[in-house]
């Protein structure tokens, strides 16, 4: 049996098409929701992508304009909502190039394709945040 060229290359682009969307679908598949009081006492959320190290937990801001990271610095103390349970932990920034670094690599380690796409989508200048359970 004889496949022509037109039928080959539909065949690779679907396979790689398929490929790509299952690993940004499994990328995103961990969120948790980060709740940070502001200094009105005012619930802000914000829905996050997660990564563990060693004991601690970190989150990622992409971008310093995030409307939650004022809040965070003015009140440190989070519920985080993770794998139906509510965590309590107090936030500290690590916004230095190593802590940085070790970061997105983490990231990237977990969440593969889905974060190079969102990288590349809206640039990064992030900062790191490591939270320290209560």
């Amino acid at each position: 049996m004889r496949i022509n060229r037109k039928t080959l290359r539909f065949t690779i682009l679907a396979v790689v098409g398929y490929l790509v969307w299952q690993n940004v679908s499994l990328g995103a598949r961990e969120t948790v929701v980060l709740n940070i009081q502001d200094s009105t006492h005012r619930d802000l959320f914000a829905t996050l992508w997660v990564v563990d190290e060693g004991p601690f937990t970190w989150l990622r801001a992409e971008k310093r304009t995030r409307r939650w990271l004022d809040p965070l610095r003015e009140n440190p103390n989070v519920r985080l909502y993770r794998d139906g349970r509510t965590l309590e932990y107090v936030a500290h920034f690590y916004d230095d190039p190593d802590s940085r670094s070790m970061v997105n690599a983490r990231f990237r380690a977990k969440y593969g394709l889905a974060d190079e796409a969102r990288g590349l989508l809206g640039g990064r200048d992030s900062i790191p945040i490591r939270l320290d359970r209560l």
